[in-house]
């Protein structure tokens, strides 16, 4: 599983530090961000524009979960399954932190809108994402 951030409407203090304007790859090896350009950066740049007509508003950041099925199909049997579990144990930790930390999140099924082809990457599909944004109330 890996994750894909994409800018929307930042503001606040330390905004400007992260200077994201495209989307960017996690790179968990190197822990860096690797921009994405072509027609796999629009796909997300439109993802973003979807969720905020679906949220009413542009999130602060969009976090689209991305799984390469050849990788784990060619180790475990039914694999579907467990990237589909992946994901979801993955949204459900993202959401508590985020609501530990005081920050509304929306859980997104899909984040790129093209229903003519899931692979987002080469050998890359969309397995789902998170809005972030807004400071909500914290969980005591």
């Amino acid at each position: 599983m890996d994750l894909i951030i994409i800018p929307g409407e930042m503001t606040g203090p330390g905004a400007t530090d992260l200077a994201l304007d495209s989307p960017c790859l996690y790179d968990p090896m190197t822990c860096e961000l690797v921009r994405l350009s072509g027609p796999s950066a629009e796909a997300f740049r439109d993802g973003l524009g979807h969720a905020s007509r679906m949220l009413g508003g542009t999130p602060s950041v969009l976090l689209a979960m991305v799984a390469r099925l050849e990788r784990t199909f060619s180790r475990y049997r039914g694999g579907l399954s467990l990237v589909y579990r992946d994901a979801g144990a993955l949204l459900a930790t993202i959401g508590l932190v985020a609501s530990a930390i005081g920050l509304r999140g929306c859980p997104l099924a899909r984040v790129t809108t093209s229903m003519e082809e899931f692979e987002v990457l080469p050998g890359w599909v969309d397995v789902g994402g998170v809005a972030l944004g807004g400071m909500g109330r914290p969980i005591a």
